[in-house]
This record gives structure tokens, sequence and C-alpha cells, in this order.
């Protein structure tokens, strides 16, 4: 029963408008169908799994006898009611072989004539029947490919069957796809037009539509379902609209349009994939919805035993709901696979959560299994897994705020207070940044202690709740000192002094410790190593041996400022307790310690060793805080080694070069040294002192050198040779390799800087040597050949 060329064209959908970002699919897809009988696109609703099986449908067509065929399945009822001959009727009729006799037999006849190819689209609510359909006809038919498009794969591996798992395109492509969309519809934006780069307003336009676009998760079908409201409304009012009220705004404004199809409206999206859960994954659905960001499978499990479900099956519901692409999955900053609801599916699911009223049960599981994690750290850091838990906590970062603003919501401010000051004592900010994260949480929590109270309430409700919000306000002083502003840490503790008179208590062991910490850091001053004492003391218990432990960097540090006579032994004493906890972190810093106490007596080759084992134990954990202050050391040490009468110019300016790079890495961390007076007088004296050797010319040369090759400093700190300008085809450095392959994957600055906890900023900086390094002039032109030929390259 053959079919004219003209009639198997007639049978597919037209495929004239725009497709953006998909090329890189579509390849893999056609690829794999030259391959293999079954293909399945999977991927959430939305995301244009149908639209692409066209597009290859349409590519293909010419190029196999039998041409190609779209099989719609949405209309067929939904799974339990259909059969298989249902399925086969739906077939024959798309293909033209539907007969009173239609039925496998008839099907296999008569595409057995030529190789061709079966698109079914919209088969996860037919599933089963789909799965058997598919599996007789490929077993009758040898020549016969299937492209199926689903929620969820068909789960034929004996079929052979190759899933291609459809993501949400990348920023770029959602911006083009959008404005391709709005200029179908009659829009025209600047943001569109040639010259954009150029035009303001068009950099405005743009800067809009990346936060509508993100807003839509970055989803075809919402794209163009929002795009058509620009005929009539500005993107600033559409903006406000889809985030106030995305359902009512994400419709299909076309008159034609069903009011009742799956795709009209973006709420239909996902009341399609609600009927398609069992009830437990519909419960999880709405559970995880508390979840922000991305989680590790067994967080949800462990949040959602809060339904009353068993954990076996809980794990059943979330695997079901990434098997239906409810979930997505990506890898987090630890580099842990994770699942994740798109901001649509999180609000429909919380939706139905807070209608059912468990909204607070669900926050309240979800605050306390982090507020568990963040106590464990404190209880768990010091000690050889020192790095992995801190690591640890700042994977968590996300969740632990949020959590925090739960319990801020709920009026928990307890144990919203418990949280912030656990986080601080673990350390993890200092290690792995976020430090600005810490205080604006901080911040968040006495705010909210701040607000007026219900009528013939206190703000504060007894000792207890005093004790804990003075504690917060002191962490958030101490926290604010480390970046460098005083005045603001000093107004936290202050504050923290008059909620213990108020309530006539005496200084808490934390407000001993963020006062002696801060006198120490923003002043160099004396009355720093008694508090810092007394807290050491204070801390002197089983549970707070962290705690204990930080004290004595401080009480160490602040007598190590002021040249103390007992600054050495103090330092000895701090290295001792760190090395019996075998806790690398602290070691470094006790060398560290040990290095600036050893050059106020000028002791310098005691100096020299103390700061070179610092820095190595801190380049070898990452710790980008530490390697500042490092720096900052190691040109002191070295300007200090200077002779007074015959001043070595080499030396100098290696001197210059350090203090240059360290500098760099201030800003680049975030770092206010003005407001750290110690360390910011070592910094003049090292400059002070260079800028009397060398000449102007020679002087800044090394600065402008340091500050752009700052990521090479630990190297010069360590060896007295400076790292060479390497030739275009030079070696890359291990972490220029890091950033190289991460690039050539396609990460952006932000998504590599996540993955190996840097900065953006560091990252750009590494981009940009490494690019220099290899002659090239744009990161377009970085691919894994070009570092293959580099021999910088794994194959990899």
């Amino acid at each position: 029963m053959s079919v004219s060329e003209n009639d198997r064209s007639a049978r597919l959908p037209l495929d004239y408008g725009p497709l953006v970002g998909r090329l890189a699919e579509e390849r893999r897809v056609m690829t794999l169908l030259d391959r293999n009988p079954l293909v399945t696109l999977t991927g959430t609703g939305g995301v244009g799994k149908t639209r692409l099986a066209v597009r290859i449908a349409n590519s293909v067509a010419a190029s196999m006898p039998g041409g190609a065929c779209v099989v719609e399945l949405a209309g067929l009822p939904p799974l339990g009611t259909t059969t298989v001959q249902q399925i086969y009727a739906a077939i024959g009729r798309a293909t033209g072989s539907f007969n009173q006799q239609s039925g496998l037999d008839v099907l296999v006849d008569y595409l057995d004539e030529h190789r061709s190819l079966l698109v079914l689209d919209n088969c996860e609510h037919v599933a089963a029947p789909v799965r058997e359909a598919v599996t007789a006809l490929l077993a009758g038919v040898p020549g016969l490919r299937i492209l199926a498009t689903s929620r969820q794969p068909l789960h034929l591996h004996e079929a052979g069957e190759q899933v291609v798992d459809l993501a949400p395109l990348s920023t770029t492509d959602a911006i083009e796809a959008f404005l391709a969309y709005a200029s179908a519809g009659g829009a025209r934006l600047a943001a569109g037009g040639t010259g954009a780069a150029s035009d303001p307003q068009a950099r405005a336009e743009l800067q809009q539509i990346t936060t509508l676009v993100e807003a839509l998760d970055r989803l075809p079908l919402a794209l163009r379902l929002a795009s058509a409201w620009l005929a009539t409304t500005s993107l600033a009012v559409l903006i406000h609209a889809v985030t106030a009220d995305r359902w009512h705004t994400v419709v299909d404004l076309r008159p034609e349009a069903e009011p009742d199809g799956r795709h009209s409206a973006l709420r239909r999206v996902d009341d399609w994939s609600w009927s398609l859960c069992t009830p437990a994954e519909q419960q999880v659905w709405q559970w995880i919805s508390v979840f922000r960001n991305p989680a590790a499978q067994h967080e949800l499990v462990a949040v959602c035993a809060g339904t009353g479900l068993a954990r076996p099956a809980i794990a059943r519901a979330v695997a079901g709901l990434r098997d239906k692409r409810i979930l997505s999955a990506g890898i987090g900053r630890d580099r842990v696979p994770r699942l994740y609801l798109l901001e649509t599916e999180r609000q429909y699911g919380a939706e139905k959560l807070a209608a059912a009223g468990l909204l607070p049960a669900a926050r309240a599981a979800h605050s306390s299994y982090y507020a568990s994690l963040t106590t464990a750290a404190v209880a768990d850091w010091m000690g050889p897994a020192e790095v992995e838990v801190l690591h640890g906590v700042h994977a968590q970062l996300d969740h632990i705020a949020n959590a925090v603003d739960y319990r801020i919501a709920d009026g928990e401010l307890v144990g919203a207070c418990t949280i912030v000051c656990d986080l601080t004592r673990s350390r993890s900010p200092f290690l792995c940044g976020g430090l600005s994260d810490v205080r604006d949480i901080a911040d968040r929590v006495i705010r909210a202690f701040h607000r007026p109270p219900p009528a013939g309430e206190p703000a504060v409700g007894g000792p207890q709740e005093a004790v804990l919000l003075a504690a917060t306000m002191a962490t958030d002083g101490w926290v604010t000192v480390t970046q460098g502003f005083p005045d603001r840490a000093f107004e936290l503790i202050a504050a923290s002094h008059k909620l213990h008179e108020q309530w006539q208590l005496e200084p808490t062991p934390p407000l001993l410790f963020a006062e002696g910490g801060a006198l120490a850091l923003a002043y160099g001053d004396p009355a720093a190593v008694p508090l810092l004492d007394a807290a050491r003391t204070a801390f002197d218990a089983p549970e707070t041996g962290g705690d204990h432990q930080m004290a004595t960097m401080m009480w160490a540090m602040a007598q190590g400022f002021i040249a103390a006579p007992d600054a050495e032994a103090a330092a000895a004493e701090y290295l001792r307790v760190a090395q019996g906890a075998q806790a690398p972190w602290n070691v470094s810093w006790a060398h560290w310690v040990r290095a600036l106490a050893a050059l106020g007596h000028h002791h310098l080759a005691d100096a020299r060793d103390q700061c070179r084992q610092a820095l190595l134990l801190q380049d070898g954990i990452g710790d980008l805080w530490g390697l500042t202050w490092s720096l900052l050391v190691a040109a002191a040490i070295v300007t200090e080694s200077l002779d007074p009468d015959r001043p070595d110019q080499r030396q100098a300016q290696r001197a210059a070069w350090l203090a240059a790079a360290a500098e760099e890495r201030r800003r680049l961390i975030g770092v206010r040294i003005a407001g750290l007076r110690p360390l910011a007088q070592l910094h003049e004296r090292v400059m002070a002192r260079v800028g009397a050797v060398l000449d102007p010319r020679t002087l800044e040369r090394q600065l402008d050198d340091g500050r752009r090759r700052h990521h090479q400093a630990v190297d010069y700190a360590l060896d007295d040779r400076r790292p060479a300008r390497q030739h275009p085809t030079g070696k890359l450095t291990r972490r220029q390799l890091e950033v190289a392959r991460l690039m050539v994957r396609g990460l952006t600055y932000a998504q590599v800087a996540e993955a190996l906890h840097l900065s953006e900023r560091t990252v750009e900086g590494y981009a940009a040597d490494l690019l220099h390094r290899l002659g090239l002039d744009k990161r377009t032109q970085l691919t894994q050949d070009v570092l293959d030929r580099a021999g910088t390259g794994d194959g990899g």
C-alpha cells in the first residue's frame, strides 16, 4: 500500500516558525534515529518536544522511502481506558492505512513496504498501550523508526530505546526565541534590531527580557504565549503580570485557541502533569514546593517524611516525578546531582500545598532539617574532615537562608537566631565565601525582632530570646567587621550590650568573642586580648570546641597585631591546639598567625617558613580568604628583609608585585582593608618601603602586573622566581585548565565560579589569561580541539 511523495508530505504539520537553540538536540536525535529503532524525546510540559519532533520529521521525510508521519495521541482517553487497538487505530488514521480490518497486521503490512519514521506525540498518558504497540511494530517492521515524545521515557530498553531529555532553553537562546516570537506577532523591540549593542534603550530592554524569560523558566511554550501580550502592553507591565499571576497571564490570546486545550494556558500544562501523577507523587510534589533551590534526593525524602508516607514510598514518588520530568535534574555547588522544580511547577505545587492547609507543616519540616545540618556542622567541623564539612554547609547555603525565612514567616524567631549563629559558628563562610549572604540573613532576623509585636506582648519575650537575639547581633557584628565595616559592626555590638543590660545579663561568650575580635581586626586595640581570653575560658567545653578554637585564633592574632611580648608563644599554643585537632583549615591559619607574630618580632626566617606553610595549606584547600592575607604577609616579609643601606631592587619589585596581587584579591572577595587598621598599616608599610626603593615607573609596572596576574601569586610567593609570561602554546596552570574544561562544556563564568567555588571575577581573570596564553581573542574560539593541540587537554 504505497503512498505518493506528495501525500506523505501532506501528512506532516507545517514547520515554518522559529526553532531557536535546538540544533544540537536535533542533530543528536537524527543521529540516534539513524542507528536505533526508537528514540524518546522527554522533558517537562511546554519545553518544546512536539515542536522539535515536527522539525525532525520534516527534515528526514524526504530521505526515507516511506516518509514520516506524526501521530497525535493527546486526544486519547487516559491510562487505564485506552487500549492497544486504539493506538493502532490512531496510527492507521495518521498514516492512511486505516480500514475496516485495522490492527497490528494491517499496520505491519503497510509500514513494511518502505523504511519510514513514525512520530508518536504525547505518549505519557497512554504509556502502557504505547509500549505494547511500539514493541510489536518494531518486531514486525525491521526498517521502522519511531520518535516518541513524552513527559517520561517509555522504558523499552529491550527495544533499544534511546532517551533524549530536552531541557529549557539557555538564557541566550530563550531571549532570541522570545524576540523571534514577539517579532512574528508584530511587536517591534529595540533589543531585536541591528546595532542593539550600542543602543541604551535596547540594552535596557534586554535586561527586562532577561528577567522575563527567567521568570518563565525559559520554556518555549511560555515564551510564545507571553510574547503575544507585547502587541498591547509594555515589557515592564508584562514582567509584573507574570510575576504576580502567571496563570492568568501566560495564556493563548489567539481567537481560534481552544479554551480547554492542554497548551492553551500555562496552568493547563501543569494540570495535565498533575493528572498523570499517583496520589503519593501529588503529595510529594506539594511538599517539594517548599524547596526554592535544587536539593539532593535524600534531602527531599527527609523533608517529605512529614507527609506521613514511608521513606521508600517517598523515594519512589520522587523517582516518579523525575521520570515524568516534573522534577528536573542538575549538578550542585558540591558537584552532587540535585533535583528541582522549575518555578512554574514549584508555584503550582505550592498553591496545592496551601489549599490543603499543609504549608506551615511543610515549611517547618524544611527548616528543621536544615537547622539540624548547621547544628551538626558546629559539632563536627573541628577535625580531619573540616574542609569537607565546611564545603558541605556552603553547598546548602541557599536552603539554610530559606529555612531562616520560613522560621521568620512562622514567628519562630528563636529558631531563626539559632540557625544564623550556628551557620557562622561553622566558619563555612570564611573558607567558602558567602559572608555577605550571612550578614543579609542575620539582618533579616534582627529586623523581624524589631517589628511591632502584637498588642500587649513585648518585642523580646524572655531571657532566652534576649540571649539569642544578642548573640545574633554579635555574630552579625563579627561578620561585618571581617569585611572591613567597623562602624556598622560596633553598632550591632553596642545593641547586643544594650540587650544584655535590659535583661540584667552578664556578657555572654558570643558577645565577648565578637567584641574582642572586632577590636583586634578593626583597630589592633590591646583591649581585645583580655576579652578574647575570657571568651576562650567561657568556650572551654566539649560542645563549644570549635568556638574555643576560634577564640584562641583571634586571641593569638590580636597579640600578633600589637607585637605583644607573648605573641609568638600564643601563636605556638594555637598551632598546637589546631594540630591536635588535625583540622587543616585551622592549621593553615595557625601558621599564618605564627608568621604574623614572628614578623612583628623581626624573626624573619621563622616568619618566612610559617608563611610558606600557610600558603601551601591554603592553596591546597582552596582558601581564597586565607591566601589573600598570606600574600600580604609574604610581601611584608620580603619588605622587612630588604637591606636598609643597599636594598635589592629585584626583591623590592617582588614585594610590590605580591602586595598588588593581595590587593586585587581583596577587591575580588569584597574586603575593605581601610576598615581593618592593623592589616591596612601592614600594606601601607610595604608600599612606603618599596616606594622608597623603586622609581615610580618601575613601581607602577610591578603593581599593574601583580593585579593582572594575581592568580599566579601563590607560585611567586613560594618561589623567588616570578612566573614567566608564557607563549600562547604554553602549558596552562592546573586551575586554568579546570576553568578551560568547564568553558569548553559551555558553562557561563557564573556557573564555572559555582562549580569551582571561586568568585565570578576570579574566573574572568583566569579566562582572560588562558585565552591570551592560547592566542585566542574570544571565548567562543576555545574548543576541546584547541586544548588538545596546545597539549593542555585530556581529550575528555
